[in-house]
């Protein structure tokens, strides 16, 4: 009983990795843009 239910549960994660991989990203070419603050301090 066990063992289907881990059998159930991989077959479930390797279903949705395989499916996320056909998303996909659209990131623009050039992503700089913005103003220009001299002297500015910026805690990270």
């Amino acid at each position: 009983m066990t063992n289907k239910v881990l059998f159930l549960i991989g077959f479930v994660i390797l279903g949705f990795s395989f499916s996320s991989c056909e998303k996909g990203c659209d990131f623009p070419d050039n992503c700089n843009a913005g103003d220009i603050i001299p002297d500015a301090i910026v805690y990270g």
